[in-house]
């Protein structure tokens, strides 16, 4: 690779990953403005920096789940099974396309604005909004509310039809774990863990060609 073409290949990496962070903080930010404009406020279930409990809790619970979820996504992905292979690998070519070339701190970076931008909009406001105040909501106004924002977030990732199915089962994981802890920052610290894992493991894989 000559010079200029290296030159060329670190700008294209660089805008891609800002253009990734970008978008998913665009997520938070409209989540912020919906909050503002006709609520609720997805600020008003993350921790402040003082409630320390709060904060070892969202830290916490979440890393540990985005570990047992990232764990057990790879582990599916050793399943012999023709169409799970099939499936799966469509929608990790699709990914290592579009993450290749990122450094492992940019993968961790793009993950986090991931989690953040996508539980402050999904979890953090539309899941409130279709549920209002889950302390005083029936079991199936939250049996909606996660299963609704949950479909949403899944149509959101339409890589493939096998992605889409993976991110609603994720989506109802999160939506599960923010309504029983009542604490925003545990969904978005599962989802950074799960989805830097995978990135990094994802595109660190030889690249092989689309099925």
């Amino acid at each position: 690779m000559t010079k200029a073409a290296r030159v060329f290949s670190i700008h294209r990496d660089d805008a891609k990953f800002l253009s990734a962070c970008s978008l998913e903080l665009g997520l938070g930010c409209l989540a912020f403005a919906l909050g503002i404009v006709i609520g609720p406020d997805p600020r008003n279930r993350i921790p402040s920096l003082f409630d320390w409990a709060g904060l070892a809790l969202g830290l916490g619970i979440g890393a540990v789940v985005g570990g047992l979820l990232a764990g057990g996504m790879l582990l599916v992905q050793l399943i012999p099974l023709e169409a799970i292979r099939s499936l799966n690998d469509r929608s990790t070519h699709q990914l290592m396309q579009l993450l290749r070339g990122l450094s492992v701190p940019q993968l961790i970076a793009v993950a986090l604005t991931a989690g953040v931008g996508e539980e402050l909009l999904f979890r953090g406001w539309l899941m409130q909004f279709l549920t209002g105040e889950m302390a005083n909501c029936s079991q199936q106004e939250i049996f909606f509310g996660i299963l609704v924002s949950s479909l949403v977030f899944g149509f959101a990732h339409p890589m493939s039809v096998s992605y889409v199915i993976v991110a609603t089962l994720m989506g109802v994981v999160l939506g599960t774990l923010y309504w029983y802890y009542d604490n925003l920052l545990v969904p978005i610290v599962a989802h950074w863990i799960y989805d830097a894992i995978l990135m990094v493991w994802l595109t660190r894989l030889p690249m092989r060609a689309t099925p």
